[in-house]
């Protein structure tokens, strides 16, 4: 063993020495990078999720800003009326070649945040209105979403001039089947 150290020549262990050192910068210039890229990555994902954290002008995806740094109005938001649960109505649609049934439940918003009393008071009329629009429509006309679109434009437009105190907003399906 001592022989085959003292045959490897000087120039050998100078260049082993040399070279732990170069991949010793080269790890710590990676381990570096890679830091700073984690660090802008985690500033960066702050900003996003927390912009309230930052000073105004370096609010990058916060509320929207005029030039001198006000908030803009952001647009009001829809308030939510009552919904009013209808049992399912059974109607035998408009088909003239072969019978046709439709089993469809509805919901309707009214424009109020509480149940009106009105509602109970004329359940038979709004029953009744729906069950005669539904009679008048064939399979073909509820298929398509631009006829189920129809069908609650009709609803409501055939049922607001019915109500005095409260005026529906919006009809829901939560049930619709065609047999």
């Amino acid at each position: 063993m001592d022989k085959q150290i003292a045959e490897i020549p000087l120039e050998a262990i100078e260049e082993e020495g040399t070279v732990p050192a170069k991949s010793s910068l080269k790890k710590w210039l990676i381990l570096g990078g890679g830091l700073l890229l984690l660090l802008v990555s985690g500033l960066s994902a702050a900003a996003f999720f927390f912009p309230e954290v930052l000073p105004g002008p370096l609010q990058f995806f916060g509320p929207a800003q005029d030039a001198h740094g006000a908030k803009k109005n952001k647009p009001p938001q829809e308030k939510h009326g009552f919904i009013y649960n209808m049992d399912p109505f059974i109607v035998n649609l408009a088909d003239a070649e072969q019978s046709r049934y439709l089993k469809i439940r509805i919901n309707l918003e009214g424009n109020g945040p509480e149940q009106q009393e009105e509602y109970t008071q004329r359940l038979p009329q709004i029953k009744d209105t729906v069950l005669s629009i539904l009679a008048k429509k064939t399979h073909q006309e509820l298929l398509e979403a631009a006829g189920k679109e129809k069908l609650k434009e009709e609803i409501l437009k055939n049922l607001n001039p019915k109500m005095a105190g409260f005026q529906f907003k919006a009809v829901y399906y939560t049930e619709f089947v065609i047999q």
